[in-house]
């Protein structure tokens, strides 16, 4: 039994150090991504060099730490709810280039189409079983909440922006509307109170914008781990009133 559960910690250590590697490298590309959007520079191996050299100033050593523990933590429950190899490959890979673009919007409130091609690209695997979900599920998960963030904007112009339309509306293929209607409904509730919380200390204005992206990244990895676990909640709870 002991031999056990020191195997069991064994591997969970190993995963999670698995994770802080690649949160390493993750936070490396999304560091230099952020520094060559606001500069307005193409990557090369010059600017890489450059701007490498930045990446452990103490001004970014808490953002350093936190993208490395949340892929660590990805890692470990990618591992933990999924006992397939490829299953959690697909999940943690999915799941890190979601914490990438959240990182970048929040530095620079734009989400670039590289990184939703390389989110289009490692969410290939959802098409497969187990992870795999209906076609009409694919549909309606596409165009539900991109339709009406679409809807939103040309009543109010700029309510979304533009990445986070394409991210839902990928995420959603992939994952289904029950899950992406559920990441949608807890990111507006966490975004809207931390909108409140700036409006309330002074920080911003009513008419300023906030990064969306790293409240709907959150809430679509949580979905994708217990998304159906929070709708059968959900559908119980109606039930039951």
């Amino acid at each position: 039994m002991r031999s056990t559960k020191r195997g069991e910690y064994r591997l969970f250590i190993l995963r999670f150090l698995l994770g802080f590697v690649i949160g390493y490298f993750i936070y490396t590309i999304s560091f230099l991504c952020c520094e060559c959007l606001r500069k307005k520079q193409a990557l090369s191996i010059k600017t890489i060099v450059c701007e490498f050299q930045h990446i452990h100033r103490s001004k970014i050593v808490s953002d350093y730490f936190l993208i490395m523990t949340s892929i660590a933590l990805v890692s470990y429950l990618s591992n933990f709810y999924y006992s397939q190899i490829w299953q959690s490959a697909v999940i943690c890979g999915f799941c890190a280039c979601l914490c990438v673009i959240a990182y970048i919007d929040r530095c620079t409130m734009l989400i670039p189409n590289h990184c939703l091609i390389l989110l289009s690209i490692l969410g290939i695997g959802f098409l497969f079983p187990p992870l795999t979900c209906s076609w009409t599920q694919r549909f309606y998960g596409m165009f539900s909440v991109s339709g009406f963030m679409l809807l939103v904007n040309l009543i109010q112009e700029d309510s979304f922006g533009g990445g986070d339309i394409k991210l839902i509306a990928i995420c959603g293929f992939y994952l289904g509307a029950d899950r992406v209607i559920t990441a949608m409904l807890m990111a507006v509730c966490g975004g809207g109170l931390y909108a409140l919380w700036l409006i309330y200390i002074k920080k911003i204005g009513l008419k300023a914008h906030i990064a969306f992206a790293p409240f709907l990244c959150t809430s679509l990895m949580i979905a994708i781990f217990i998304g159906e676990q929070l709708v059968s909640a959900y559908i119980s709870l109606i039930l039951l009133s």
